[in-house]
């Protein structure tokens, strides 16, 4: 539970695009694995960043939970909210690291989209928000991003084009 919380505060702080099953695994003790970070920080695979939701869980996932209405998934939310809280706390600290990385070269932080980029980060904390606020807002997220139509449609167009059925669709 602890890893989908996790997961979930860091697509969304980070925007962390291109989170099809394809791009995680699961461990043999449940914690899940995630791969393939070449979409981050607002970065979209071609012609699909309006498809993404903010929190990338997904129906399967909370299936795997009990369903959305049960304790599972509820301690799911209640910890992804409390993580994203805790992180608020430090969200100064957090900016000024992610400021010292776009001299490092990052495909995804080039110094010319920079300001642009960490200003999008930043407001992702809903620094002007009370705690309260924050948590509300922040649980509204997740259940709109489970229900994500489009989410569950590019989750079936990945699978079609990894199969070969859908070969022209790019």
């Amino acid at each position: 539970m602890r890893s989908n919380a996790g997961y979930g505060v860091a697509t969304y702080l980070m925007s962390v695009s291109d989170r099809h099953l394809e791009n995680l695994m699961l461990k043999e003790d449940g914690r899940l694995w995630h791969l393939d970070f070449g979409y981050i920080l607002g970065k979209h695979p071609p012609k699909k960043g309006y498809m993404v939701p903010p929190i990338r869980i997904n129906k399967h996932m909370v299936k795997g939970m009990g369903g959305m209405k049960s304790t599972k998934y509820n301690e799911f939310v209640s910890k992804t909210i409390d993580a994203f809280l805790y992180l608020r706390n430090y969200r100064v600290l957090i900016m000024n690291l992610m400021a010292l990385m776009v001299d490092a070269g990052m495909e995804n932080l080039p110094r010319n989209e920079a300001e642009r980029i960490l200003t999008q980060m930043n407001d992702r904390f809903m620094p002007l928000m009370s705690n309260e606020k924050v948590r509300e807002v922040f649980e509204e997220m997740i259940h709109r991003s489970v229900n994500a139509a489009m989410a569950d449609f590019m989750e079936v167009m990945h699978k079609m084009a990894v199969l070969g059925v859908a070969g022209a669709w790019k």
